[in-house]
């Protein structure tokens, strides 16, 4: 490692330690290290370019534009009532039996998650938990940490719910059909298994206090603007479609976003002012720290010469490389971002199975279902954790670094337990 990279490192290590700290912003704090680390220049190994336009070079537009158009879709679209309709319906079908409740929503946000995308699903359910939480004095931070977990579990189990699996499905050529028969099962499992064990240690948050009022919901109606539903609804709906058949249309799922939330506005004859007020900027701009932060740790070759060391000393037995290629995936994504790091071994993947004639589809299989689990693993770990936390942030609840990771963290490893059980039953 040169000097860039033991700065990198540092600079990381030192941003994380404010970030667990929680004394200072973590927007702040992540586009301070940024620019500290474009002082030293370390952006500027980065092609023949200026520093700026190597920073903006790690920075996902497609996720931003996809948060920002989601943002602006589900704030206007909620304020029809239509998510508490639907939380009122999914407490009358289990009769108000919270943990039943509980259980099921989180078994929805995993099915959502693998049918959309895990940054989608969450900012369409968030509002629907709330509405619960609020309407029966029940603790919000449950179900804002076991919806992190499922959202990343379930975005696992197909190449559309999780940016990482589409690159993976993408560089390893392998179908839609192909990543589910593979990973949907395990997934289904662990999904079961985590939001099970949630149920089980929030169980003294999850009273069933609403059936003593399940009397006073029947006749009300919670839809206030019936108009402004079917206009919201309507739109969502072509937005998910577009998000379905992306590959097809050509068209990256930021465009579809920002292009539905665009006509939303048009629909329902609002202002951009108006409607970019709905935008919680300082989500956005801590992504845009975040990006160019991990930049540096992959412009400087830190993220290649981590994914080496690993191969280097596992590489010769198949099972050993599998086991500790999920583990280390699920690590590495909790702290750092199953991104790049997802990115950094597939090219590495692809060299082992050119060297030795090792298969390297149970290597995919093990690189996808670490990275992806992985990442539930703290509250930076994936861009949808950062999602709720943004939306509990804004709502005063505290959903702190260290209150997330305590939870979190452990049913994340239950998690890669199952998944890399499965992987040494199944392909070794």
């Amino acid at each position: 490692m040169n000097s860039l990279s033991i700065l990198s490192v540092s600079t990381f290590l030192v941003a994380y330690f404010f970030i667990v700290q929680e004394k200072i912003h973590k927007t702040i704090i992540v586009i301070l290290a940024s620019f500290f680390l474009a002082l030293f220049g370390v952006y500027n190994n980065h092609g023949s370019k200026g520093q700026f336009d190597n920073m903006l070079h790690f920075i996902d537009f497609n996720v931003l534009s996809l948060i920002v158009g989601m943002m602006i879709i589900v704030r206007i679209t909620e304020k029809s009532g239509v998510f508490t309709f639907l939380a009122m319906k999914i407490v009358e079908a289990t009769k108000g039996n919270m943990k039943l409740i509980f259980f099921s929503l989180m078994i929805l946000t995993a099915v959502m998650t693998a049918l959309l995308s895990n940054v989608t699903t969450v900012m369409i359910l968030t509002p629907v938990f709330l509405v619960i939480c609020y309407r029966f004095h029940i603790n919000p931070l449950p179900f804002f940490i076991t919806e992190i977990l499922l959202s990343n579990i379930g975005g696992t189990a197909t190449p559309v719910g999780d940016m990482t699996n589409i690159i993976i499905a993408s560089k390893a050529g392998f179908s839609f059909n192909h990543v589910v028969v593979n990973l949907a099962p395990v997934v289904m499992v662990i999904a079961f298994v985590v939001a099970g064990l949630a149920t089980f240690i929030f169980r003294k948050d999850l009273k069933n206090a609403c059936k003593d009022q399940m009397d006073e919901l029947k006749g009300q109606k919670w839809i206030s603007d019936p108009v402004l539903m079917k206009k919201g609804l309507g739109v969502l709906s072509m937005v998910i479609c577009g998000f379905i058949f992306h590959d097809f249309i050509g068209v990256e799922n930021g465009v579809i976003a920002l292009s539905g939330a665009m006509l939303l506005l048009i629909l329902t004859k609002k202002e951009p002012k108006e409607a970019f007020q709905l935008v919680e900027w300082p989500i956005v701009f801590f992504f845009v720290g975040l990006f160019t932060l991990i930049g540096s740790l992959e412009i400087t070759g830190v993220i290649d010469i981590l994914a080496e060391q690993i191969i280097d000393v596992f590489g010769e037995n198949q099972a050993l490389l599998m086991m500790v290629m999920v583990f280390a995936s699920a690590v590495f994504s909790a702290f750092v971002d199953n991104i790049p790091f997802a990115t950094a071994m597939i090219p590495i993947i692809f060299k082992l199975g050119h060297e030795t004639g090792m298969p390297t589809e149970p290597l995919f299989w093990s690189l996808a279902l670490g990275a992806c689990i992985g990442g539930s693993g703290t509250l930076v770990g994936a861009s949808c954790n950062l999602v709720v936390a943004g939306i509990a942030e804004q709502n005063e609840i505290p959903l702190t670094f260290k209150k997330y990771f305590s939870y979190a963290f452990p049913l994340m490893m239950i998690g890669v337990v199952i998944a890399a059980i499965y992987l040494y039953v199944f392909y070794t």
